[in-house]
């Protein structure tokens, strides 16, 4: 089927999945949709023990799938319509779901599963995957391949990161930390640019890390918006580069991470007015950067030792 005949699916829109799936019981029981993130999703879904086969659609964004519970045995058929492909993946109780990937590039689906499962969707902007290192060949002309039930262990690991931040930020009532959320995004999209493309794809190295002129930019722009919800794209596009290379050659620079340094800062501002101010946690909290009182308190303890109360008292 062709994409003009099939539903058009954008999951960055809430519910979107109603369209294909009209039973609610397979509809997410945990997603993103009101986290405020950009150029990528998570949702987790509950599928009921019964067969189910969806309607052609047509998906706008790159979808990696990761089950988290089956009933066994279980089968899930993928036609891939815009490749002409069909992909069946199988478990058994042998096999373990531990890492197991489905990578679904944009384009015209159906799917079908002929058990209970539970499963994990990870979506992401075509534009922000070809457009993450523009300094790349061919950044427009990307293309990703279409692949079922394969193992990756980073793309697991960042999804648990995705999955632990959005957890976290949803059950102390918390905006997501902006920064966290994009970088490990960036990660993703240059993981599948190396790994996952139709047509090679080299991602640009570099010897040397930012040139001092960017560096210091950068590290002043960190400083003036401390107590922000920081942003990568936004700081990356400010020095004028992708979000992408500006991780890499800061890294390369500084021996740790964009966010890591972000942390590291706001940790030390807190540790001053803890020690020179009357200030409440909770307000040093805020005017660090950090959503709030737990929040600081959980990077606090995992840097110090201590919580902030505790470090106060010294």
């Amino acid at each position: 089927m062709s994409q003009e005949q099939a539903i058009i699916l954008d999951h960055f829109q809430e519910d979107a999945m109603s369209q294909i799936v009209p039973n609610p019981t397979v509809l997410p029981i945990l997603s993103s949709d009101r986290a405020g993130w950009k150029n990528i999703h998570l949702a987790h879904f509950y599928s009921p023990d019964i067969p189910w086969e969806t309607p052609d659609y047509y998906s706008q964004q790159h979808m990696i799938g990761i089950p988290s519970s089956v009933s066994y045995p279980v089968t899930l058929e993928f036609k891939y319509n815009s490749d002409h492909k069909i992909a069946k993946a199988h478990w058994h109780p042998q096999q373990p779901l531990h890492d197991c990937i489905h990578i679904c590039p944009e384009g015209v689906y159906s799917v079908a599963w002929d058990r209970e499962m539970k499963t994990n969707h990870v979506l992401l902007e075509p534009s922000f995957v070809a457009g993450v290192a523009h300094e790349k060949v061919d950044g427009d002309r990307v293309e990703l391949a279409f692949e079922v039930q394969t193992t990756d262990l980073l793309i697991y690991q960042l999804f648990l990161a995705l999955n632990t931040e959005l957890e976290t930020s949803l059950k102390m009532g918390n905006p997501s930390d902006a920064f966290y959320v994009e970088a490990l995004a960036t990660a993703l999209a240059a993981h599948l640019l190396k790994h996952y493309t139709t047509r090679p794809q080299k991602l640009q190295e570099y010897a040397d890390g930012l040139p001092k002129e960017k560096l210091d930019r950068a590290i002043d722009y960190i400083h003036a918006y401390l107590e922000k919800n920081l942003s990568l794209e936004d700081m990356a596009a400010e020095l004028g580069m992708s979000q992408y290379y500006f991780c890499h050659l800061f890294k390369r620079s500084m021996g740790i991470s964009p966010y890591q340094y972000l942390i590291q800062q706001r940790l030390e501002r807190a540790k001053i007015l803890l020690s020179q101010s009357k200030k409440t946690i909770n307000t040093i909290a805020t005017e660090c950067g950090f959503a709030s009182q737990s929040h600081l308190t959980r990077y606090f303890r995992r840097h110090t030792g201590v919580t902030p109360g505790q470090f106060r008292q010294k």
